[in-house]
């Protein structure tokens, strides 16, 4: 035995060597896991979304918050809303209100909460809060749970229809003030305008010309008379419009006397330039396969 061992002891140390290596990494392994295990079941993780959705029914706007618990176990949810420039508007205790269950506000494992509330609400603090500025900064979404762990995220997606709301209202509020400032001045001046009226609709004619077109064209939403159906009813639409022709079959197709037809030019002059169109009769053998027969033979 021992000189079998002798012989390949290379061959006892590999085996040890690759034992060696599988119990390390399993080692490793067994630890990653335990860690992440222990992560899910210890750690709060919360995260939060929220979304400006209508109803299908009236079109009604709402901003629909969302908190979902991705952990293992029930979390109690202390606080949850938004934050904008370090000023929070809180929910938790007009969800818990609302709420048909009495007690504290508790989130279930691996499932989530929803509140809705109105936009409009939202929108008039950010603009109320925003200390005179004219853009719109970033909105948070906060969600802390009941021993202090805070979750914070960026909505990027509320916060540009926010921006984009913002600019609309502000070119609304110029060209009314604007408007304004021309009215008190034709109450002061026996209805004259100021020369500088002109000047301001020229280099603002977008601002005059693009509302007053969307406004239009929103009005015709539901026009069942700008559909083509009812355009086609009426014989006002023709997607594909074709003049009649006074030309018969037997003048359009010449025979030529070889088993083909003429060319012809649809009553036109006889011009190079002008489109002709000849039709072939498929039963009559091109000149090429003639030749190749003759060859053949």
């Amino acid at each position: 035995m021992n000189e079998w061992i002798t012989d390949n002891l290379w061959i006892v140390l590999l085996v040890i060597l690759v034992l060696s290596i599988v119990i390390v990494v399993m080692s490793i392994l067994t630890f990653v896991f335990a860690k992440k295990a222990a992560s899910n079941i210890s750690k709060t993780n919360l995260k939060m979304t929220a979304n400006v959705s209508y109803d299908s029914d009236n079109l009604g706007e709402s901003l629909e918050i969302t908190v979902f618990n991705n952990n293992y176990r029930d979390i109690v949810i202390h606080d949850f809303g938004f934050s904008y420039k370090n000023q929070v508007v809180s929910f938790i205790e007009e969800y818990s209100e609302r709420r048909l269950t009495k007690g504290r506000v508790i989130c279930p494992a691996r499932s989530s909460l929803t509140y809705k509330v109105n936009p409009e609400r939202i929108e008039k603090f950010v603009v109320a809060h925003n200390f005179n500025a004219k853009s719109i900064s970033m909105i948070y979404l906060i969600a802390v749970d009941s021993v202090g762990n805070s979750n914070v995220y960026k909505d990027k997606a509320l916060t540009k229809l926010f921006s984009e709301r913002q600019k609309a209202r502000l070119k609304i509020a110029k060209r009314k003030l604007h408007e304004e400032k021309v009215q008190d001045y034709k109450d002061t001046h026996d209805g004259n305008g100021p020369m500088s009226e002109g000047l301001w609709n020229l280099f603002h004619r977008k601002q005059i010309t693009v509302p007053a077109l969307i406004k239009k064209s929103a009005s015709l939403i539901g026009d069942s008379t700008l559909t083509p159906e009812t355009e086609k009813n009426n014989k006002l639409f023709n997607p594909a419009p074709v003049e009649p022709s006074d030309l018969s079959d037997s003048d359009i197709l010449k025979p030529d006397g070889k088993g083909g037809y003429q060319t012809t030019d649809f009553g036109r002059t006889s011009d190079s330039k002008d489109l002709k169109l000849t039709f072939l009769d498929l039963n009559v053998p091109l000149k090429s396969k003639e030749v190749d027969s003759k060859k053949k033979k």
